[in-house]
């Protein structure tokens, strides 16, 4: 059962995530009339950096003449990429060519740690193998003032704002030979988190369906997960990346017009 104190800081953590987005929900609701029109679609794209920095620490030396039982690789981590992100997207237009954007956008973190160890000391053969599987849901919730600059076929934007990230059905998994246990990673920092972000791209039209590709760059106060000396893997291994930058393509219709 979760402490008071744990509860408390999610529930200041929730409160904190949600702000933002209320204000501006209550703001466009007390002045309708200053929203000039909303488009609203779904925006997708492919990540271009990794989602971790990752390391391996060798025990010994890799001069080939390794004995029985012996394994170069004392610790390390390792992780994939999954290259996409996808999720709804709102805009609202507002006066001097400018424009609020709210966006929803998934995407699949995971990463490996594998170690090796024996029981009977440094010197001996490894005769202990574990290994860590974690995979987590991010959400990303960016909130964006935007500038659009019309042109005769295509249009180019700029957009500089925050976003919110909460990481949610964090799966860690620990095998140590034949035994399988589950809980909660040690690299496991926090699950909310805040970043800067600014982008830009072209946008043009196709009827009334709007396109939007472009790049955006994210850079995150904190990170998320973070490698620390346990069970013979070394701290700094393993860490979230605070860059992020990504290519993404939105496509929008209007949805209401006054």
């Amino acid at each position: 059962m979760k402490s008071l104190t744990r509860v408390g800081v999610e529930f200041r953590n929730h409160v904190r995530f949600m702000t933002p987005y209320m204000a501006v929900l209550i703001l466009l609701q007390a002045a309708p009339g200053f929203a000039q029109s909303i488009q609203w679609g779904v925006k997708g794209g492919v990540p271009i950096t990794a989602y971790f920095n990752t390391a391996t620490q060798f025990g010994v030396p890799l001069d080939g003449g390794l004995p029985p039982g012996y394994f170069p690789i004392q610790a390390g981590y390792h992780s994939s990429t999954n290259r996409y992100t996808v999720g709804p997207t709102v805009e609202a237009k507002l006066p001097w060519q400018m424009g609020v954007e709210f966006d929803a956008l998934y995407k699949r973190q995971h990463f490996n740690g594998i170690s090796y160890s024996s029981t009977q000391g440094p010197q001996s053969p490894a005769d202990t193998f574990i290994h860590r599987n974690t995979t987590a849901n991010s959400w990303e919730f960016p909130v964006l003032l935007k500038y659009h600059s019309p042109g005769p076929r295509i249009g180019t934007f700029l957009e500089v704002g925050v976003s919110f990230q909460h990481l949610s059905d964090i799966q860690h998994t620990i095998s140590t030979n034949p035994v399988v246990n589950t809980g909660v990673g040690t690299e496991l920092k926090r699950t909310f988190n805040q970043g800067f972000v600014m982008g830009g791209g072209i946008e043009f039209r196709l009827k009334s369906v709007k396109f939007s590709p472009g790049f955006r760059s994210t850079v995150w106060r904190h990170n998320n997960f973070s490698s620390q000396m346990s069970a013979g893997i070394s701290s700094g291994l393993l860490e979230s990346s605070k860059t992020q930058v990504e290519f993404l393509m939105g496509i929008t219709l209007p949805l209401h017009k006054p």
